[in-house]
């Protein structure tokens, strides 16, 4: 034995440029869903803001699951379109 190889060098190197570009294809998933849930729990938050300001607005929209994630993923789109069935239905 001659000591490390170019062949053991590159095998290393390729072994570990496997396990960065497996670990970026595994937790891509988990970052669009914690996106997803943050934006939600803000936009519950804000959906509290608006009713706080019911008496103001006379626009009442309930804080449910479907409305919060609703306006975390469009965000102010999301609250106009909440808005607008609000006052149209």
């Amino acid at each position: 034995m001659d000591g490390i190889t170019f062949g053991t060098v590159v095998g290393y190197l390729l072994g570990i440029l496997i396990i960065i570009i497996s670990a970026r294809i595994f937790f891509a998933p988990f970052k669009t869903v914690l996106r997803i849930i943050v934006n939600s729990a803000l936009g519950a938050a804000v959906l509290m803001l608006i009713n706080a300001a019911e008496p103001v607005l006379h626009i009442y929209i309930g804080v449910n699951p479907i409305s919060a994630v609703t306006l975390g993923m469009l965000g102010v789109p999301g609250l106009c379109l909440l808005m607008l069935l609000q006052i149209f239905f």
